[in-house]
């Protein structure tokens, strides 16, 4: 039995309501949750977003998809303009990847699709406390990889494409100045790249930053 006037060690700590190391769990364990959650709103959500968009666009400009000559084609009863003949809906089926490569190599580009999905799963998996710009990068990549790839799988191996871009400011990058139609999963993947890498970036410049604070000798 403990006398009244016994003070309390104080090198005990009481659990951590987070999971920290008082509670024998790993450190920011609440932190480490909350970026699953954020990685699987984007994740899903943004595929959800691009699944929807194709569905809606493609009813909407009343699209057939057609074969001529050994290569689908997307027939469209209308185009939408949104800016002009600047930014339009128009519909398109690509059989391939980005810029048309890789036509009709289904198999190898399910197979990358998977296997994209895994790298991504790995690298989230092994992060701890990665932060909101990696996270949102890692969700956004997984949500345009998922889109893309649901189309291979259920959509005759084609992707579905319905935004054009056209500008004479990206003529001498492109022919025409006519940018290759693409869909929102294809954006969910333009911008999670540069998340992803300035995320990492940051990560590793604060790790190799000295603390503050520090005792002093």
């Amino acid at each position: 039995m403990k006398d009244r006037g016994e003070k309390a060690d104080p090198t005990t700590r009481k659990p951590d309501a987070d999971g920290g190391p008082g509670a024998g769990g790993a450190p920011g364990g609440a932190a480490v949750w909350r970026e699953r959650i954020l990685f699987l709103a984007f994740a899903i959500g943004g595929a959800v977003a691009d699944v929807l968009s194709k569905e809606v666009v493609f009813s909407a400009l009343g699209v057939k998809v057609v074969e001529l000559q050994g290569r689908p084609f997307a027939l469209a009863e209308r185009e939408i303009p949104l800016i002009g003949e600047t930014f339009k809906l128009q519909a398109a089926v690509n059989p391939g990847a980005v810029f048309g490569i890789f036509q009709g190599k289904w198999l190898f580009l399910v197979v990358f699709g998977l296997v994209a999905l895994g790298i991504i799963g790995w690298v989230l998996y092994k992060s701890r406390n990665a932060g909101i710009l990696l996270v949102s990068g890692l969700g956004l990549v997984c949500a345009g990889a998922l889109g893309n790839l649901w189309d291979r799988l259920f959509f005759d191996g084609v992707v579905r494409d319905f935004l054009a871009f056209t500008s004479s400011l990206i003529a001498p990058f492109v022919e025409g100045g006519r940018w290759p139609n693409f869909n929102l999963a294809d954006v969910w993947i333009v911008v999670g790249i540069p998340l992803i890498l300035i995320g990492d970036w940051r990560n590793t410049h604060k790790a190799g930053a000295p603390e503050k604070g520090g005792n002093s000798p």
